[in-house]
């Protein structure tokens, strides 16, 4: 049996983001930060409402881009003319 090299043959391996991982949130986090039911928070990020993405099964939320997020008026609908 051969040993891997833990390379993938013909790929280099791309150096890690610089990303403080305080900054980092999982779902049940995002939701305790922004006072919501996680079930809130998981349908905001399903529908492409809120900064996401998911890591594996599970979805994982930059602090700094929940804050620009919110700053720019969050969830809420755009008033109609």
């Amino acid at each position: 049996m051969k040993k891997s090299s833990g390379r993938t043959r013909g790929k280099k391996p791309t150096p890690p983001v610089d990303v403080d991982e305080s900054a980092m949130l999982t779902l049940q986090e995002v939701a305790e930060y922004l006072q919501c039911h996680y079930r809130t928070a998981y349908r905001l990020a399903r529908e492409g409402i809120m900064p996401s993405f998911k890591v594996g099964g599970g979805w994982r939320f930059l602090k700094s881009d929940i804050d620009k997020w919110i700053a720019k008026g969050g969830g809420r609908r755009p008033e109609r003319k």
